[in-house]
């Protein structure tokens, strides 16, 4: 998370996320942003092998 706050769902986990915050979510894993209570900025890393 680059700026900004908000929560982070993947599969059945969810955790509140603030800026400097990084996760990691795995190939297939369902995944989204449920609540964003203001605006957020956020760098997307794929990895393909």
């Amino acid at each position: 998370m680059t700026d900004g706050a908000g929560v982070f769902a993947a599969g059945a986990r969810s955790q509140r996320l603030t800026q400097g915050d990084v996760i990691v979510v795995l190939a297939g894993t369902p995944h989204r942003f449920p609540e964003m209570p203001e605006p957020l900025s956020y760098l997307l890393v794929k990895v393909f092998y």
